[in-house]
């Protein structure tokens, strides 16, 4: 080994492999950068589900918050009648 430059710190020194070494240290390399998780896979696919999704309908959400603010409206006027305020 190395002598140390500081407590902390530890020297070292670059050695050559031979051809075989080397092309297995490259592949494992490769292997491991080309690998993606499961995580990542889904997320991968999420995104192309959401770029290729037709687009929705605004015809039903128009009708549906319609006929959420026609009852509320309703309720409403039974409200004020049955209390009597417009008397």
């Amino acid at each position: 080994m190395l002598s140390p430059l500081s407590p902390t710190q530890q020297a070292f020194r670059f050695v050559a492999l031979d051809q075989k070494n080397q092309r297995n240290l490259q592949v494992a390399i490769q292997s491991q950068l080309n690998l993606e998780s499961a995580e990542e896979q889904w997320i991968a696919k999420y995104r192309s589900a959401l770029l290729n999704m037709p687009p929705q309908k605004k015809t039903l959400k128009l009708v549906l918050r319609s006929v959420a603010f026609g009852m509320l409206v309703l309720v409403g006027v039974a409200y004020v009648f049955h209390f009597g305020w417009l008397k």
